[in-house]
């Protein structure tokens, strides 16, 4: 049995298929659209770490989907997709799983 899409999973997904039928870099938008829908879940929820991990997670989810009915390479996305995440956790105040990400030297 195959699991409901969150909404905003289904947000990012429409999103990216849009800009791809638009003709527009979708590399450069994904980073503003997963920003934003990020942005606007996490302001209508209690911002738990659970919370913002599932949100991170249905954006990312939306990306991939997206990115393969646009037919676009979606490891070419998920970089500034995890930029865009970590805006618009930014944004709300709140801190993500990714942050660290960026400032942990790994050898």
């Amino acid at each position: 049995m195959e699991q409901e899409e969150s909404k905003v999973t289904r947000v990012v997904r429409e999103a990216v298929v849009k800009t791809a039928e638009k003709g527009e870099d979708v590399k450069t938008k994904v980073g503003e659209i997963t920003r934003e829908a990020v942005k606007k879940a996490l302001e209508k929820t209690e911002p738990t770490k659970e919370k913002v991990e599932a949100i991170a997670k249905d954006a990312m989810k939306g990306v991939i989907h997206g990115a393969q009915e646009a037919k676009v390479k979606a490891t070419e996305l998920t970089k500034e997709a995890a930029q865009g995440i970590v805006e618009g956790t930014k944004q709300v105040g709140t801190k993500t799983v990714f942050e660290g990400w960026n400032n942990n030297k790994c050898s």
